[in-house]
C-alpha cells in the first residue's frame, strides 16, 4: 500500500537521483561546458580570488646585472551571496488515495508530476544563464556580465577587469567582424575564445555567411554534447534564450556555476519530503539548488551588437 511514508522515501531514494541527472544534462550547450563547482562556497556566499596579473618578474639582462623585481599578483575578490533556485510538485491527497493499492499508479502520477518539474526547471535555468538577475533574485547571467551596470560589485568604469570588450557592426555582419573579435581577444588578453553564442536568426547568419569558403562543419561537440558550425574553428551555438542580434564570444574556461549543493529536497526538522499544503487536501515537495554563475575573467569576454 501507498503511503506519504513510503511515497516520501521513493522521492528520496530514488526519483533524486535520476531527476538530477535530467536536470543537469541538455539544458543548453553554455551550460554544458562550463564547470560546476563548491569549492569556492563559504556559508551562503561565492567567494572567489583572481589574479588581476602584472608583467613583472621576468627580464633578460646581462649576468652582473640586477636582477628583475620579484612578480607581483594582483588580486581581485569577488564575493556574492548565493542565488535560490526551487521548484515544486504538488500531488493532492484524493490523487494520492486512489492510487494507493497500485504502485504503479503512483509511480504514474509522481512521473507526470516530475516530467513537468524537470521541464520548467531546465527552461528556467537556462533562461537565468543569459539573464541579468536584475530583479536580485536570479543568477548573474551573460546579459549582467556584458551590461553597463556593476558586476560583483565593482564598478566597471572605475576596474575594467569586470568590462568585457564590446564591438557594434552596422550594416552587414562579414566575416572579418567575427574573427576580428577572436584576434582582439587572443591578442589583447592571451585568452583563446571556445565557444560563440547566439540566436537561431543569427546562426543562421553566420552559416550563410561562411558557407561559400567551406568552413561550415555540421559537428558534436564531445564538451557540449551539442552539435554546431564552426569559425577557425570555433563552434556556434543558438539559443533560444540568446537575444538576437547580439553574439557572445566566451572562454567557457573562465565561467563556473559555484553551488552549495547539487539539486536536493528541502526537508523539514523529521527529515519529511512530502508536506502538507497548509488549508489544503495536497501535498508538495520542493527541490532546491543555491547557486551563482560567475566569471573569472570578464574582461576576456566578447560581445558583437549587429544593428
Amino acid at each position: 500500500m501507498i503511503t506519504i511514508e513510503n511515497a516520501d522515501k521513493a522521492l528520496k531514494d530514488y526519483y533524486l537521483q535520476a531527476v538530477t541527472a535530467q536536470l543537469n544534462d541538455n539544458i543548453s550547450p553554455f551550460f554544458s561546458a562550463i564547470e560546476k563547482t563548491s569549492s569556492n562556497v563559504y556559508g551562503k556566499d561565492v567567494k572567489v580570488s583572481v589574479v588581476r596579473g602584472n608583467t613583472d618578474g621576468v627580464k633578460a639582462c646581462a649576468e652582473d646585472a640586477d636582477l628583475p623585481a620579484p612578480y607581483k599578483n594582483r588580486y581581485i575578490e569577488i564575493s556574492v551571496p548565493l542565488k535560490n533556485i526551487y521548484g515544486t510538485i504538488e500531488i493532492s491527497d484524493k490523487a494520492m488515495r486512489a492510487s494507493r493499492d497500485s504502485s504503479g499508479a503512483f509511480v504514474n502520477l509522481v512521473n507526470a508530476e516530475m516530467e513537468g518539474l524537470i521541464a520548467g526547471a531546465k527552461y528556467n535555468f537556462q533562461r537565468m544563464l543569459y539573464g541579468d538577475g536584475s530583479d536580485g533574485v536570479e543568477l548573474t547571467g551573460l546579459s549582467a556580465i556584458f551590461g553597463e551596470d556593476d558586476l560583483y560589485g565593482y564598478d566597471k568604469d572605475e576596474e575594467n577587469y569586470f568590462k568585457p570588450y564590446s564591438k557594434s557592426v552596422s550594416g552587414s555582419l562579414t566575416e572579418n567582424d567575427l574573427t576580428d573579435v577572436l584576434d582582439y581577444v587572443e591578442e589583447n588578453f592571451n585568452n583563446r575564445i571556445n565557444i560563440i553564442l547566439c540566436s537561431y536568426a543569427t546562426r543562421r547568419k553566420i552559416a550563410d555567411l561562411i558557407a561559400d569558403k567551406k568552413l561550415v562543419v555540421n559537428s558534436t561537440d564531445v564538451n557540449t554534447g551539442f552539435g554546431a558550425i564552426t569559425v577557425n574553428g570555433v563552434p556556434v551555438y543558438a539559443d533560444k534564450f540568446c537575444p538576437d542580434g547580439v553574439i557572445y564570444f566566451l572562454n567557457t574556461d573562465d565561467f563556473m556555476l559555484c553551488q552549495l549543493c547539487d539539486w536536493e529536497w528541502l526537508e523539514d526538522e523529521d527529515g519529511k519530503i512530502l508536506k502538507q499544503i497548509p488549508g489544503k487536501a495536497a501535498y508538495n515537495a520542493t527541490l532546491v539548488k543555491y547557486a551563482e554563475l560567475i566569471c573569472k575573467k570578464p574582461c576576456a569576454q566578447a560581445m558583437l551588437k549587429l544593428s
